[in-house]
């Protein structure tokens, strides 16, 4: 159930991004198609990562007065976390949302490992049909090198 809900959202859609362009880059060059992908997953997150640096910088700014509850309240924990909650709330930032970013980001980068791993782009007949959407466009031809020089094929 985890692994078809895994494979639905993350898994085939970037599947299927990258073999839609190798098939569209001319000369079904993959190291090209590679790229693209992943900027285009790096205009996915980035509102993410946006909100997560605008938390980071408001946790930044608040750790004076932070120092000063630490100090305030240097015997009693409980009140020193009530403040600082208060001061969060107050500030309206939540410390968690930078945790949240690493948790959308990696099962992003596991799919796009796995598609690597699982399903080698070495010919045109590796390429896992099943796994397509219907409007996935099949390419003819599938280049391995890197703009025409440099072999992408294998490991480095």
């Amino acid at each position: 159930m985890i692994s078809n809900f895994f494979n639905a959202v993350f898994y085939d859609p970037i599947y299927n991004a990258l073999v839609a362009l190798v098939a569209v880059v001319p000369g079904g060059d993959v190291g090209v198609a590679v790229i693209l992908v992943t900027i285009v997953i790096r205009l996915v997150l980035l509102p993410f990562s946006l909100s997560a640096a605008r938390t980071q910088r408001a946790m930044k700014s608040l750790e004076p007065k932070i120092k000063e509850l630490k100090e305030k309240h240097k015997g009693d924990k409980e009140k020193e976390a009530l403040e600082t909650l208060s001061l969060y709330k107050e500030a309206r930032v939540n410390p968690f949302a930078t945790i949240l970013i690493v948790f959308i980001q990696i099962p992003v980068l596991l799919a796009l490992y796995w598609v690597f791993y699982y399903e080698p782009f070495s010919t045109v007949d590796a390429i896992n049909t099943a796994r397509l959407y219907g409007i996935t466009p099949t390419p003819g031809f599938i280049s391995l090198d890197f703009f025409g020089s440099i072999s992408v094929a294998g490991k480095s």
